[in-house]
């Protein structure tokens, strides 16, 4: 056992277990109590395998050490809170917003508050007058002259970090972490072992407050690479800063993928050179799947921890740095039933305890919009509440309820429910600040009294992300409290909900056999097999420009530079080559049409190992089954190539009355029929629907019905004469019905007056049409209803005119019209069943008002057609009554349009899908 501060295990190294025989060779450990004992972790994701590693270590039951992070190690309780300070310098940047044009204040304090702590965490600062300051800046950009847009802004800068020093001094989080970790360090008691595990960086900060224990021999740190080679410069440039040179363990890396790694990036010698000088060394189980796309790339790393998993795999990483990659990945594993371990962390916004806080805020807004209310019942959140949604819902739809506190409360059935609904509304009512301007920390008091008032509050706090989202709300009232700003109220909603969004919750099971990791929370890692996602270019990507000062600058300032940066990921990204036996590499295009690439550290060792005669595998036959892979449920599915249904038809079918709309249904697609009539299934159409082109139908069938017969809210009907003399006043009254039946929806939609524009021009056609029979009596919305042909037949003609010798039956059309050949082979139906309830009917006529044209049938096929569809009928009661079948159509001109569209599984069947016998 070395006494050396600094060790070192090789990048092939099980760091846990090695870490866990270091630490028990300890003269000061004394099994099985550790309690004495501090582990200071680099990443949360080391803890789990780090304690098992120990149990196993000492032989069974183990009093455990402390194991914490670094920030967790000393905590400064006077330290400001981050979300304070950028609300702080908010308020300050705002006095300069013509410097920021397109940027918030919120987004610009956000930049600068990570400036001023990076100048903290490395030690740097700003020159202390401003000409120091110009100087700097003219050397950074290569000017010859002073740049005078960027020495302002630089000017506003440099006073704002002043400002910000002044005020908060030893509070700003970072001067306040930086000193408590120094003086916690500084007095560390010797009987205390401490351990540094898994660091392959520190800030200068840090590193100045540890180097000087190290020293002393009062903690020892423990990290994992190699020195040499291009991705040793990142532990390098940790040993200089403290002031140690490492001992190697376990030196000799005699794995071939090790030898393999170490030979492509080693930093001597020409690449060529030393790949044909190595000696066969194969990868292993290291395998590039390129992916066609981003969707695909999901299916491929599902696939691959699945099967990992089934092959026996005890521990799967899964390293992703794209967040939106992660959240498809996770949905499909957790469609699988597959709990993981998620390091990296959800945005809190995207958790559904904020989706509920916005549905509230909603209703709070919107006075109660269906959607909102829906989404905040069914919530979870609410005791009892999506019972009571389940209730709401189904009358909502029949009254056509779409918000409002007032219509709502209408529909409530007792007095329980009615009191029930008055405490909500009242719960909204306590957040005062909706009706106007006041100190920011009045809306937060408002909100949170108005969740706790409403029961809401309770339902978060018993919810992890919930729970995060109140102590988040509460944050921010705190931050408020300590600012002159006075926000209204939507500008106070931007900053809860940028607050949300900057802040992080975890989930999953901690012990779960699959982690998905970021490339930074993967030191010491150690599993059975790796996927990496998104080994691309973007890989080890900066995360986008410094928004203040360019590179040369930075450097300047004493900054991180865009080159260590990516020196740090080298070592990680190779330390991660050999982190499991089995690694798959998983890349693909960047936008649609792209070529996909690797990360040119990844193409560089790729190309070294084809040099070296063992290229690395291409898991073509992984990329081909990720697609084809389907989640096995627990109970047996049927067979995917069916035969399309076809139901016997059952009792309630001929039973009940045959309307034209069951009719054409029954002709169109006897499955459909079945769904609707037998199955009682039905499209419901949301109570907040937007209004559509149906809605403009309706307007037009009210006016067309208050021209012959008196509409409650309407001018009377007409009641001069029908010749060509009486065209102008016709139209005149049409106009005026119009205006009376437009009128709510002009004020109400823009939408409207396009309506409004097109009846208008179809007056003058549609006038003619009315004086085309005088002399007729004239019935509108006229309900039919009548025994023959083996069913009860109904239905609702738009017009009938009667002259006694002459009838014709009239339907309005506001849309498409069926054509005459349609009409003539049976199966456009609507008139024809219309006729054959008031018989006898002369003419059949569909009148549409927006290509002004009339097309009908009249006299012989008419009255051939008639017959035809009498006979049908017949024959269609009479085999529906022996329980004939009611197949599916399967025509895609019906089943485009159909509301039961996939509840007949079409795709299992249709184009191709059913080999068996029709």
């Amino acid at each position: 056992m070395t006494d050396a501060p600094f060790l070192l295990l090789p990048p092939g190294a099980d760091f846990p277990e090695a870490a866990a025989g270091l630490i028990l060779a300890e003269p000061g450990a004394r099994l099985p109590d550790l309690s004495a004992l501090t582990l200071v972790v680099a990443s949360p994701a080391l803890t789990p395998p780090l304690l098992r590693s120990l149990t196993r270590a000492s032989g069974g039951a183990l009093l455990a050490p402390r194991i914490l992070g670094l920030h967790q190690l000393a905590v400064s309780p006077e330290a400001a809170s981050p979300l304070a300070c950028r609300l702080r310098l908010a308020e300050a940047v705002a006095r300069f917003r013509f410097l920021f044009p397109g940027q918030t204040p919120l987004r610009v304090a956000d930049a600068l508050y990570a400036l001023f702590e990076e100048l903290e965490q490395q030690q740097a600062a700003l020159p202390d007058d401003e000409a120091a300051l110009e100087a700097l800046l003219q050397r950074g950009y290569g000017a010859d002259r002073p740049l005078a847009a960027l020495s302002r802004e630089a000017q506003i800068v440099h006073r704002l970090h002043r400002a910000f020093r002044e005020e908060l001094g030893t509070r700003a989080p970072a001067v306040a972490q930086r000193q408590a970790l120094a003086a916690t360090l500084a007095q560390w008691p010797a009987e205390h072992p401490l351990w540094f595990l898994g660091f392959d960086a520190l800030k200068p900060a840090e590193a100045a407050a540890i180097a000087p224990l190290l020293a002393r021999g009062g903690a020892r740190l423990l990290s994992q690479g190699r020195l040499d080679g291009r991705d040793g410069l990142a532990l390098r440039r940790l040993a200089d800063q403290l002031g140690q040179s490492p001992q190697l363990l376990d030196a000799e890396n005699n794995s071939p993928r090790g030898l393999l790694l170490d030979a492509a990036y080693a930093s001597e010698g020409l690449a060529r050179e030393r790949a044909l000088a190595l000696n066969a060394a194969a990868a292993g189980d290291l395998a590039l799947v390129e992916a066609a796309e981003a969707e695909h790339e999901a299916q491929i790393a599902d696939l691959a921890v699945r099967e990992a998993l089934l092959a026996g795999a005890r521990r799967v990483a899964v390293v992703c740095e794209d967040r939106r990659q992660a959240r498809r990945l996770r949905a499909r594993l957790e469609r699988a039933g597959l709990s993981l371990a998620d390091r990296g962390g959800w945005a809190l916004a995207t958790s559904r305890a904020a989706a509920s806080l916005d549905a509230w805020l909603s209703c709070l807004d919107a006075d109660f919009p269906y959607p909102s209310l829906m989404a905040v019942l069914k919530s979870g959140l609410l005791e009892d509440g999506e019972a009571w949604a389940e209730s709401l819902e189904p009358r909502a739809y029949a009254q056509k309820v779409g918000g409002g506190a007032a219509r709502w409360r209408a529909l409530m059935d007792s007095p329980a429910e009615r009191a029930r609904w008055d405490r909500l509304v009242a719960a909204g009512q306590k957040l005062e600040s909706l009706r106007g301007p006041h100190p920011a920390p009045v809306h937060a008091d408002g909100l949170l009294a108005s969740l706790e008032a409403s029961g809401l509050a309770s339902g978060l706090a018993a919810d992890p992300a919930g729970a995060r989202v109140l102590e988040r709300l509460s944050e921010l009232r705190e931050a408020l409290a300590g600012t002159g700003l006075s926000p209204s109220w939507p500008a106070f909603r931007a900053l809860l909900d940028a607050a949300l969004e900057d802040a992080s919750f975890n989930t999953g099971d901690p012990q779960s056999r699959v982690q998905l990791l970021t490339l930074a929370q993967t030191q010491g890692l150690r599993a059975d097999a790796l996927i990496l996602l998104g080994a691309t270019p973007a890989l080890l990507a900066e995360g986008g420009q410094a928004p203040f000062f360019n590179r040369s600058v930075r450097r300047e300032l004493g900054l991180t530079t865009a080159a260590e940066r990516q020196a740090l990921g080298l070592a990680r990204l190779r330390r991660l080559l050999e982190a499991a036996p089995q690694v798959r590499l998983i890349y693909a295009p960047g936008e649609a049409g792209e070529t996909a690439q690797l990360h040119p550290a990844l193409a560089a060792l790729a190309a070294f190992a084809a040099a070296a005669g063992t290229p690395l595998a291409q898991d073509r036959a992984l990329a081909a089954r990720a697609p084809l892979a389907e989640i096995a449920a627990e109970s047996a599915l049927p067979d995917a190539n069916l035969a399309p249904p076809a139901p016997a038809a059952t009792a309630p079918l001929w039973e009940r009355a045959l309307s034209a709309r069951g009719h054409q249904t029954l002709i169109d697609c006897p499955y459909a029929f079945h769904a609707r009539y037998a199955l009682g299934l039905e499209l419901l159409e949301a109570p907040d629907a937007p209004v559509d082109r149906r809605d403009y139908g309706d307007r037009v069938h009210r006016l067309l019905r208050a021209f012959e017969e008196a509409v409650p809210g309407l001018p009377p009907p007409w009641d001069g004469p029908r010749d060509a003399a009486a065209l102008p006043a016709i139209e005149q009254h049409l106009h005026a019905l119009a205006d009376a039946v437009f009128a709510a929806d002009l004020a109400a939609r823009p939408l409207a007056r396009l309506w409004r524009s097109e009846f208008g021009a179809a007056i003058p056609w549609l006038a003619e049409q009315l004086c085309e029979w005088p002399g007729a009596v004239v019935s509108v919305e006229k309900d039919l209803d009548t025994l023959r042909d083996g069913w009860r037949l109904r239905g609702r003609a738009d017009r009938l005119e009667d002259e006694g010798l002459r009838k014709r039956v009239i339907d309005h059309k506001t849309g498409l019209t069926p054509s005459r050949k349609a009409m003539l082979a049976g199966e456009a139906v609507q008139l024809s069943h219309y006729s054959l309830l008031t018989e006898p009917v002369t003419q059949i006529e569909y009148w549409n008002l927006k290509e002004q044209k009339s097309a009908g049938l009249d006299g012989e096929p008419l009255q051939d057609l008639a017959f035809s569809i009498s006979e049908r009928l017949q024959v269609l009661s009479s085999s529906l009554r022996n329980g004939a079948p009611l197949p599916a159509n399967g025509a895609d001109s019906v089943c485009e349009r159909c509301e039961f569209f996939g509840v007949c599984r079409r795709g299992d069947w249709a184009n191709g899908g059913f080999h068996g016998q029709p």
